[in-house]
Formats: C-alpha cells, sequence, structure tokens
C-alpha cells in the first residue's frame, strides 16, 4: 500500500513487494481462503482496560425480541415467533420479518428466497449491519461474484464501521480491481 501510495504502479508494488505478478497474489489468496487451514500468529500484547472490561448494555428491546422471535422459530414454536413479531412497530415489523424469513430460508438452504427476503428487507430500509453482511453473502452465493456485493458491504460499514463487514468489503474490492478504493478501506 506504501509503494501504491508513493505513485508506484500496482503491477510493480505487487513485484517488489511478493517478487509475484498480481494475478498469481490473487490465485494465492483464493487458495488460502479456500483451503481448509489458516496461518494465524499470536502478540503478546497490553489490552488496554476498556477492551479487558468492556461497556456492557443491555440491547434495544426491538433487537431483543427479533432474537427472541428467531429462537421461537428455531425450536419450532413458530405461532409464538409470529405473535412476537406483532408487537413490533410497523416500521420495523416488516425489515424485521423479512430478515427473520431470510435466517429461515437459509437454514433451509434456500438460497434464492434467503436472498429475495434480505433484499426486501434492504428496500425497507433496515439499519441493521448484520443483515447486509448477511445479505451480501448470500449474493456472492448466488451470483458467485466478490463484484456485486460491493454497495451492500459499503452499507453495512456504513451503518457500523467496526462491524467485520469491513475485511470482506476489502476483498470484493481486491477482487473487482478497485483499488483506489481499497486502499481507502484498508486505511479505515
Amino acid at each position: 500500500m506504501t509503494m501504491m501510495a508513493s505513485g508506484l504502479s500496482v503491477t510493480n508494488a505487487f513485484w517488489q513487494a511478493y517478487a509475484k505478478t498480481l494475478a498469481q497474489v490473487q490465485k494465492d489468496l483464493d487458495q488460502y481462503l479456500r483451503g481448509s487451514t489458516f496461518n494465524a500468529v499470536l502478540f503478546d500484547i497490553k489490552l488496554q482496560k476498556s477492551d479487558e472490561e468492556p461497556d456492557v448494555e443491555p440491547a434495544p428491546p426491538l433487537e431483543s425480541s427479533m432474537v427472541l422471535a428467531d429462537l421461537l422459530a428455531l425450536t419450532n414454536k413458530k405461532e409464538e415467533a409470529r405473535q412476537n413479531t406483532r408487537a413490533w412497530p410497523n416500521s420495523f415489523r416488516k425489515a424485521g420479518r423479512r430478515r427473520r424469513a431470510s435466517r429461515l430460508a437459509l437454514r433451509e438452504k434456500d438460497i434464492e428466497r434467503a436472498g429475495q427476503h434480505f433484499a426486501r428487507a434492504a428496500e425497507l430500509g433496515s439499519t441493521n449491519p448484520r443483515l447486509y453482511y448477511d445479505y451480501a453473502m448470500v449474493l456472492r452465493t448466488i451470483t458467485n461474484k466478490d463484484t456485486s456485493v460491493v454497495p451492500i458491504l459499503k452499507k453495512a460499514v456504513e451503518l457500523d464501521p467496526d462491524y467485520q463487514a469491513h475485511h470482506y468489503l476489502a476483498f470484493s474490492l481486491l477482487q473487482a480491481g478497485d483499488y483506489r478504493a481499497l486502499s481507502s478501506t484498508l486505511r479505515r
């Protein structure tokens, strides 16, 4: 990133950093991500006090209610799950139902239907970053392209910059060849 920021072309920067072409690095990355083992490194670091003792707050009532609906549906208590969602405010009820329906479709391994429910929840204006992340994962499975999920992942990151979606966004930007946006994402 430093070499590219200093004006070196992407091709030359990758050759200097890895002694490989961009295509070779991409192939290595693809193989690594599809592999069954991952390399890890442990760092002996001192955590900040806030990391050791995080601030804990109760979940908002709507979020708690959505989790309860998911648990009820998972335990085949579908009528109780439906009753639970009836208490939600109307604006959230529609997106929440779509989110719950998409999760149920995923459990049933109906990727197409899950994608439809995720898309509708996004259209209804969901503000849940996890919904957009899950939607991107489903859409990537349907289209088999990482590039089609970039706008959805950008929405997830916009809603919560600390959410894990920024990792997959960076990977998708790399796949799309959008190195300028990738550089900006990695800096954040």
